[in-house]
């Protein structure tokens, strides 16, 4: 599954013209996602960016049930603080294991702080995001979601390398499941 995830990662590089992609791996897992910047696409510039996307997300080695999602945000640079950028969105996922499904449509929202270093210094930012998908917003065996990660990022030109640790969260009529809880290593290549 690693490689499969890993090779959709470098095929969709060509696709993505001006946007992201990220690949990031652990000791067992791995997520690929590809983000597309739709006011690059449609050539409509202002404060606000637009991201549409996708990705695949395969825990514990291909044991654990390989997740897919879908991501849509609208990201702004906060001008009361100076050095903070703000995601809001949606974060559409599915997963089967265990004959249970579970679907979900999670809002959240990823903080990006910038450390400010003096100019010619590698850049460094402080990243966290959080989704939370109620009983409501839960489908066929799905009752909640909850997701966070917390990290930090040195960008070098148009690649951005970066650690952070996630934990997620799946709720069935059984109980809460930590699904994923681990420390890992990636790379954001911006277009």
């Amino acid at each position: 599954m690693k490689k499969l995830i890993v090779g959709c990662f470098f095929l969709l590089s060509h696709l993505a013209a001006s946007n992201q992609l990220m690949v990031n791996i652990s000791d067992l897992d791995v997520e690929a996602d590809v983000m597309l910047d739709l006011a690059t696409l449609f050539d409509r510039y202002g404060e606000d960016t637009y991201y549409v996307g996708a990705g695949l997300f395969s825990m514990d080695d291909g044991e654990s049930p390989t997740m897919v999602y879908g991501k849509l945000f609208i990201q702004s640079k906060m001008k009361e603080l100076e050095h903070v950028t703000l995601a809001l969105g949606l974060k559409p996922l599915y997963l089967a294991s265990d004959n249970r499904k579970f679907g979900c449509i999670p809002f959240g929202a990823v903080v990006k702080y910038e450390i400010p270093v003096e100019q010619g210094q590698i850049p460094l930012f402080i990243i966290a995001s959080g989704f939370y998908g109620p009983k409501r917003l839960s489908f066929f065996d799905g009752m909640g979601y909850f997701e966070y990660r917390a990290g930090v990022a040195a960008q070098i030109e148009e690649a951005q390398g970066f650690v952070e640790y996630r934990s997620v969260y799946t709720t069935y009529e059984t109980g809460q499941e930590n699904i994923n809880r681990t420390l890992y290593a990636g790379v954001r290549i911006f277009f």
